[in-house]
């Protein structure tokens, strides 16, 4: 150790440090090694000139909290705090290893995300405070530099130095410090130093929503200035002008976001979620390449359907079509998630009612891969899908059974052509209201499995998790 900065092959605590690998104006993150377990953490440190300071006192408590706050907050999207020690004089938090980056990066390279991106990354981010909230916890700083980007776009809530633990203790130290954060993500109350509660993280969540929209939205942001400074500074929030940057169907969500007033934002995570999803919905069925990609490409996939269903048709005529279903496999809790996130990332939150719909009749690891990725429309995303959660799966998770001879046995086809494709492309439009991009597969798969009108519909409602969703469903389409 020289100077208080560690080196490779130090000491602190149990732990052996490996390296750097971030530093900010507070602290020093270094990876380490836990030789008690054999895994690798991450060590955030204080820097060496503020242990030197007359602020020591201080910071170390404010330190502590950090630990303590996120220790609170056992969640996904948060990272895991595992232990609050000193050694040395040196205080430290051991904490979980993740590769990723921070999302300030991205939008510093003007990297532009899909729509569907910003939704599924924002809608983790109020998946996770949403949590930290109901353990009583308010962040008071999140911005881009606090949300890590892992692969398939899993988000991490890190940095919790700041946040303010709704008991006496943590009153008493916040006092003296309510303005410390990031002030270009700051609520207007936390600028003013007035009252805070989860509504102040909330308005720190739509300015990172502004700036990931108006990327994905338009390339006129080239002045290297971030739009969240543009908002505060020197631009009245209207719907007018956030029609230069925000898709339509998001506008009315950033308006009630960033309002100045907390009492007319949203009043909670799942309020603020629940607005995101419904204008998501709402943009996929108004936008344009969406509906023109699922014209086009519709007929011809129906086509192909009924050439493969009069081919199976000749060939089987011998064929048994009735049999007992298999009883269901009890799988792995663990497995089914995993494979739950990496649709998530293909087709959205429908991944979970996918996978809970196939591994009830799926045998075979492999067939349920299978079977998941028939649900997602691009082919090309099709096989990426297949071969991440194969690879993910290896050495880990074995077939569970083996294909029983009913799975084996050729499926029952339809034997005539009852949908016209009008018919089925306003169908899908309707559906995708509810289930998102999905549909379009859905449509077709039913379509090849149904045998009337009313079959079709009753079978499409399955998809719609939600009861009154699909009852709907059902009278629009009926209707």
């Amino acid at each position: 150790m020289n100077d208080g900065i560690l080196k490779k092959d130090d000491i602190l605590g149990k732990y052996r440090i490996e390296k750097e690998i971030g530093r900010g104006a507070v602290g020093i993150v270094y990876k380490a090694h836990d030789p008690s377990i054999d895994r690798m953490v991450a060590i955030k440190t204080l820097l060496p000139e503020l242990l030197q300071s007359e602020k020591k006192r201080e910071l170390s408590l404010r330190f502590q909290q950090e630990a303590r706050a996120a220790a609170r907050c056992a969640h996904s999207n948060i990272l895991t705090i595992y232990e609050f020690s000193e050694d040395n004089e040196i205080p430290y938090i051991a904490m979980e290893y993740v590769q990723g980056e921070e999302l300030k990066k991205f939008l510093k390279d003007f990297i532009r995300f899909k729509i569907q991106d910003v939704v599924v990354i924002t809608q983790q981010i109020l998946a996770g405070l949403k949590f930290a909230h109901s353990k009583q916890v308010i962040h008071r700083d999140i911005k881009p530099a606090n949300i890590i980007l892992l692969k398939r776009k899993q988000i991490k809530i890190t940095d919790f130095g700041i946040a303010r633990i709704e008991d006496d203790s943590a009153e008493k130290l916040t006092e003296s410090s309510a303005m410390i954060g990031t002030p270009n993500y700051m609520s207007p109350e936390q600028l003013n130093t007035e009252p805070l509660d989860n509504r102040s993280d909330l308005y720190s969540v739509g300015l990172i929503l502004f700036e990931l929209l108006s990327r994905a939205k338009t390339a006129k942001n080239n002045d290297h200035k971030p739009r969240g400074y543009q908002l505060r500074d020197d631009i009245e929030l209207t719907t007018e002008w956030l029609k230069e940057f925000i898709p339509d169907e998001f506008i009315r969500v950033i308006y009630t976001s960033l309002q100045k007033d907390p009492k007319e934002r949203y009043q909670n995570a799942a309020q603020f979620s629940t607005a995101i999803l419904k204008a998501y919905k709402t943009y996929l069925i108004a936008n344009e390449e969406v509906k023109n990609r699922s014209s086009s490409s519709l007929g011809k996939a129906i086509d192909a359907r009924k050439s493969s269903a009069n081919t199976a048709k000749n060939t089987s005529k011998n064929v048994s079509t009735t049999s007992d279903s298999p009883p269901s496999i009890n799988w792995n809790p663990d497995i089914l998630k995993k494979l739950e996130m990496n649709l998530a990332q293909y087709i959205g939150p429908f991944a979970k009612v996918l996978v809970i719909k196939h591994s009830r009749k799926c045998r075979s690891i492999q067939r349920l891969i299978e079977a998941l990725s028939n649900d997602i429309p691009d082919v090309d995303e099709q096989k990426s899908f297949v071969s991440e959660v194969t690879e993910l799966c290896e050495g880990s998770i074995p077939d569970i059974v083996t294909a029983s001879s009913e799975e084996t046995k050729g499926n029952q086809t339809n034997p005539e052509n009852l949908f016209d494709n009008n018919v089925l492309t306003d169908i899908e439009k309707k559906l995708a209201y509810f289930v998102g991009p999905i549909a379009k597969a859905l449509v077709i798969k039913e379509a090849h499995k149904s045998h009337s009108h009313g079959d079709l519909y009753r079978n499409l409602s399955n998809y719609i998790p939600v009861e009154a969703e699909r009852s709907a469903f059902l009278s629009d389409v009926v209707g």
